[in-house]
C-alpha cells in the first residue's frame, strides 16, 4: 500500500489487488443481496476464503461485472493511517483491454466504503443524517403549527358565526319559549300557509263575525235557572248549546228564552236521561228567515 502523491493525503493506493471479471450483472447501487451474489460468484476465483478479502465491484457492461479485492490487511493500515479512500493503482490488461477509452472505474472500486469506511466518513455521514432528519423535524413542526393556527382560526370563525346566528333568530322570535332553528322554520312555514294565494278557504272568508249575536242570545239566559253548559258551538246561521238541567221543563223555560231574540228561532230541545236524576239538554237554534246573525 502506497500513498500516491498525484492525490491528496486521504487517498491511498495499492498494488495487491484480487481481480476478475465476473459474468454476473450488477448495478450502480449494490444491495447487500447484490453483494452477497457477487462475493459467491468472486470467491471461486480467489486464493483465499471470502472474509479474508475485502471487495469492491464496478459494473462493465449490461452482463458483466469487474470485481477487485484485497487482504483485510491493508484496509486496516488504511484505516490507522488516517486514509478516507483505498483504491486500486493499476488494474492487471486483461482489465485494461476491457475499456478501449481507458477510463477504467477506478473511484467505484474503494475498498474504504460501506463497514469498513473511515471513522470520519461515518462521523460525518451520520451528522448529515442527523441534520436531515433535524430539518425534516423542524419543517413538520413548522406544517402541524401552521395547520393548528388554521383550525383554530376556523373554530373562533365558527363561534362567531353561531352567535350572529344565534341573534338574529332571537330577535326574529323575540316571544318565543325556545328561540331555536327549529322554532322558526315551524314559524317561517306557518306564516307561508296563512299568507299564500288561495291559503284561506272561501268558506272560512265569507264568514261573518257572529260575537254580537251570540252575546244577545246569552244575554236571555234565565237568571233563576239552574244549569251546567257543557258544550256551546256557533256559526254564521247556527247556535247548539249542550247542558245539564235538572227536569225536561228547565230545557224548555231555557229554549222559550233563548228564543226571544227575533234573530234566532228556537227548536224543540232534546232531552237525554243521565241516569242519576239529571238530564242533558240539547238546544239548537237557527237564524229567522231576513234575520241578521
Amino acid at each position: 500500500m502506497s500513498q500516491d502523491r498525484t492525490h491528496p493525503a486521504w487517498l491511498h493506493t495499492t498494488e495487491r489487488c484480487y481481480w476478475s471479471i465476473l459474468h454476473e450483472p450488477c448495478q450502480p447501487r449494490l444491495s447487500t443481496r447484490d453483494r452477497i451474489r457477487l462475493g459467491f460468484a468472486f470467491e471461486d476465483e480467489l486464493p483465499m476464503p471470502l472474509e479474508g478479502i475485502v471487495t469492491a465491484y464496478a459494473p462493465i457492461d449490461g452482463q458483466r461485472t469487474l470485481a477487485c479485492g484485497v487482504d483485510r490487511t491493508e484496509v486496516d493500515e488504511a484505516l490507522s493511517s488516517g486514509a478516507l479512500a483505498l483504491r486500486p493503482s493499476q488494474p492487471p490488461a486483461f482489465v485494461t483491454v476491457e475499456f478501449a477509452d481507458g477510463n477504467w472505474p477506478r473511484a467505484s472500486l474503494d475498498f474504504l466504503t460501506g463497514p469498513t469506511a473511515a471513522r470520519p466518513m461515518r462521523r460525518s455521514r451520520l451528522r448529515v443524517s442527523i441534520e436531515i432528519a433535524a430539518v425534516i423535524a423542524l419543517v413538520t413542526s413548522l406544517v402541524l403549527l401552521g395547520m393548528q393556527r388554521r383550525i383554530d382560526l376556523l373554530g373562533g370563525q365558527t363561534q362567531d358565526l353561531d352567535l350572529a346566528r344565534q341573534a338574529l333568530i332571537e330577535s326574529a322570535l323575540p316571544d318565543a319559549k325556545i328561540a331555536d332553528e327549529f322554532t322558526l322554520l315551524s314559524e317561517l312555514r306557518r306564516l307561508e300557509r296563512s299568507r299564500a294565494p288561495g291559503a284561506m278557504p272561501a268558506e272560512l272568508a265569507a264568514r261573518q263575525d257572529i260575537t254580537p249575536a251570540l252575546a244577545q242570545a246569552l244575554q236571555s239566559w234565565p237568571r233563576n235557572l239552574h244549569a251546567r253548559t257543557r258544550h256551546l258551538a256557533a256559526t254564521s246561521d247556527q247556535l247548539q248549546i249542550q247542558t245539564e238541567v235538572d227536569d225536561i221543563e228547565q230545557s224548555e223555560q231555557l229554549a222559550q228564552a233563548l228564543a226571544a231574540s227575533e234573530r234566532w228561532n228556537a227548536g224543540v230541545p232534546r232531552v237525554e236521561s243521565q241516569g242519576r236524576g239529571g238530564f242533558l239538554a240539547t238546544i239548537t237554534l237557527e237564524t229567522t228567515p231576513g234575520g241578521t246573525p
